[in-house]
């Protein structure tokens, strides 16, 4: 698997349970076939070695910084569809497609305006 991690310029950040992988390239048809074999080779080997993979919080996105919008393509790990997503929480941080921080600062925003009330009413 590290030729394959090599030929393909993959990284891979694992912490605790959550895993990312992330592939790279210029051609999204060639982009969409890596994604296909890597996720199956993933796949397999937790297979092989007793683990499994929670399909329903499985997500991928495609990240892009044209203007033009990228049309996601369709990838599965097996007969279980993998859901394409706009943004994303890993590390405690909001990640969007354009990799701006609008989606961060709006969902930090939002928990702050919350906690400020509680501050208020405690403040004595």
């Amino acid at each position: 698997m590290l030729a394959t991690c090599q030929k393909y310029h993959i990284k891979t950040t694992l912490f605790a349970d959550d895993t990312c992988l992330i592939l790279a390239h210029k051609n999204i048809d060639i982009l969409e076939k890596m994604v296909d074999q890597e996720i199956n080779k993933v796949d397999s080997w937790m297979h092989h070695n007793k683990l499994s993979l929670n399909y329903s919080k499985t997500v991928y996105m495609i990240f892009n910084s044209d203007k033009k919008q990228s049309s996601p393509f369709r990838a599965q790990i097996g007969s279980n569809l993998i859901n394409t997503v706009h943004s994303t929480k890993y590390l405690g941080m909001h990640l969007d497609h354009k990799l701006n921080w609008d989606t961060h600062i709006s969902k930090l925003e939002s928990k702050l305006s919350c906690y400020s009330g509680t501050f208020y009413r405690i403040r004595e």
